[in-house]
């Protein structure tokens, strides 16, 4: 579990730069989130939590047979759906992690995360921006909106 140079930092909205939190104390030495576990942080979480296979090999995670898994990781996909969140540019990364499966993101290598011919389903999602907006106004409605994109942008920074 390993965080870059600019973790937990601030953004210079001038520059449109995130600013460093943590500087190496060695030159040469680069401070990078690996967003992956690593070997070791596998088997200290496994060996934490009791989850050993029967032949004593400890689980990985991050292996292609949970990747490869179509599912939903939490309770509350079919409302998210029915709320047009599925639909919506701003939560795509959150809805392809989260409800995969309802939302219908399991293709593996697709550059668009969600196809949909459902007018149902685009008109869900705009009511649900014209909701937002009339609830926190115009201005904060796309700013909530735009979150999702921009902190999948900042890690893209990194």
């Amino acid at each position: 579990m390993h965080y870059d140079g600019y973790a937990f930092g601030k953004v210079d909205n001038h520059r449109k730069i995130r600013l460093a939190t943590m500087i190496p104390k060695k030159s040469g030495v680069e401070l990078r989130d690996n967003m992956k576990f690593t070997p070791t942080d596998i088997k200290k979480l496994n060996r934490f939590g009791g989850c050993l296979k029967e032949d004593n090999q400890i689980l990985d995670s991050t292996s292609d047979d949970h990747e490869n898994l179509c599912e939903d990781k939490v309770h509350h996909c079919e409302l998210s759906k029915q709320r047009g969140l599925c639909a919506m540019a701003a939560y795509r990364a959150i809805m392809k992690t989260s409800c995969m499966k309802t939302c219908d993101l399991c293709q593996k290598g697709s550059h668009s995360y969600h196809r949909t011919n459902d007018v149902r389903s685009t008109r869900r999602a705009v009511s649900a921006n014209r909701a937002s907006m009339e609830i926190y106004g115009k201005k904060d409605a796309l700013k909530l909106a735009g979150f999702v994109d921009f902190r999948i942008n900042l890690m893209r920074l990194s």
